[in-house]
């Protein structure tokens, strides 16, 4: 009498190699879509850093128009109640903001949350989007 041993579920070494790769890819796959997805996510808060820049800028003239003043700090735009709540960046930072020779200007960090930087941690400024329109 002979014994049977069933081979049912075992892998020739070439499967696992078939497998081993198929996997490799899967994965590198995986790792890609999640870095470009984040790339997108990043682009996504850039632009609504500049979004809520702009917002801030019309709010600032309001209360300019309003008083003949800018602004010291946005706070007193919360007190003035021309805005709602605090304004935060993207990155939960409070965007930057200052007088600069008779102009308001306002600032986010960027993801970083310091001055300076590149890519997706250069700072976002009303500054730029005036200059861009010239």
């Amino acid at each position: 009498m002979t014994a049977h041993t069933s081979h049912r579920g075992s892998l020739s070494f070439g499967d696992k190699v078939a497998v081993g790769m198929f996997l490799l890819i899967a994965c590198d796959a995986i790792t890609v879509k999640l870095a470009v997805e984040h790339g997108k996510s990043e682009a996504a808060k850039r632009d609504r850093a500049r979004l809520d820049i702009a917002a801030l800028m019309q709010a600032v003239e309001r209360y300019h128009d309003k008083g003949d003043s800018y602004p010291e700090q946005l706070a007193m735009l919360l007190d003035a109640g021309v805005i709602e709540k605090a304004p935060m960046d993207p990155w939960g930072q409070p965007f930057i903001y200052a007088v600069i020779a008779g102009q308001p200007v306002i600032t986010s960090y960027g993801k970083d949350g310091t001055l300076g930087g590149e890519g997706n941690d250069a700072d976002i400024s009303s500054k730029d989007s005036s200059s861009d329109k010239k």
